[in-house]
């Protein structure tokens, strides 16, 4: 081929190439620079250093979807680790030592919670050992006993992953109706609340609710009343976040906002303490010694840390 031919067909093809990079890296910057909409919210306290809380966050510019993890020191809300992947996010994920195991379309992968590196990952041996077969969404556990992953195919059989990435089929019997892999997160409540001796609930009183015991309320005792309320619960434990310190209550501040996007904490003699706005709707919500963390819906305000005994921010992670 001579120069003038080599030049005639090379230059476009290096223009070509030269666009779509562009285009990628422009589209990948848009995204970068995205608050994200808010998925899902995982912890892992496995971890030595202390607990990690992992968000995901799905963004999305011109019809094209990116998915960011970040890890999140439960402690101090310092911000350990960022990582981006292309397309949406794990179907869902399980708390694993100090590890996450996470379910993507055709994958498992074991994430390690405070660098967000990929430890171990099953796609390439599931291809060798069952070509054809699939692994099935929402189909796949955690081996207490051994801390292994098992993953469901499409065909019936098995799969195992240990965390060092060795994989085989395995002869398991998979529970599919009870997989903990089909669990999402969620902000979570409770009916009744023990506390002092009383059974604590909400009753309906017109247009707000009131907050009461459930026997022995005196005539006349002034118990505070709110907007849409809800007792909230830890999603770990599904026991209230309040523990011994009091009640705490997940409510609206605007009659027409069901949803809520307000936390209070009221005493074991009904009295108010505080109350602390979340500044979006609630995810998921644990308590770890005085402090209460709340995931939320809002980018700017993903997780709020309260003190149980003021109602104050400790700290919080907005992007």
């Amino acid at each position: 081929m001579n120069k003038a031919r080599l030049v005639e067909f090379g230059v476009p093809i290096v223009l070509t190439v030269a666009i779509f990079a562009g285009l990628y890296w422009y589209l990948d910057r848009r995204l970068d620079g995205l608050p994200g909409k808010p998925e899902h919210a995982w912890l892992v306290e496995g971890v030595a250093e202390g607990p990690v809380v992992v968000l995901e966050d799905l963004q999305e510019a011109d019809e094209t979807y990116q998915t960011r993890l970040v890890a999140v020191d439960l402690t101090t809300g310092k911000q350990l680790a960022r990582r981006t992947r292309d397309g949406q996010g794990p179907r869902a994920c399980l708390s694993a030592g100090p590890l996450l195991l996470c379910q993507f379309d055709r994958d498992l992968e074991f994430i390690a919670a405070r660098t967000l590196r990929t430890e171990a990952d099953a796609a390439d041996a599931v291809r060798r050992l069952a070509p054809g077969a699939r692994l099935l969404p929402w189909r796949f556990d955690l081996d207490a006993a051994t801390g292994d992953a098992l993953g469901l195919l499409d065909d019936g059989r098995v799969v195992r992953m240990q965390r060092n990435g060795l994989v085989r089929l395995d002869a398991t019997v998979f529970d599919v109706a009870s997989s903990p892999g089909s669990t999402r997160d969620g902000c979570v409540y409770v009916g009744d609340v023990s506390l002092a001796g009383r059974a604590w609930r909400v009753r309906s009183h017109g247009a707000r609710s009131i907050l009461s015991w459930s026997e022995g309320v005196a005539e006349g005792t002034p118990l505070p009343t709110f907007l849409h309320p809800r007792m909230l619960a830890d999603l770990r434990t599904g026991a209230s976040v309040g523990g011994a310190d009091g009640v705490a209550v997940y409510h609206a501040a605007k009659l027409d906002n069901s949803s809520g996007s307000r936390l209070s904490m009221v005493g074991p003699d009904g009295a108010l303490r505080w109350t602390a706005d979340l500044g979006g709707e609630c995810a998921a919500a644990w308590r770890f010694g005085d402090r209460i963390v709340v995931a939320t819906k809002n980018p700017a305000r993903r997780l709020v840390a309260i003190e149980i005994a003021s109602g104050g921010v400790a700290w919080k992670v907005g992007f």
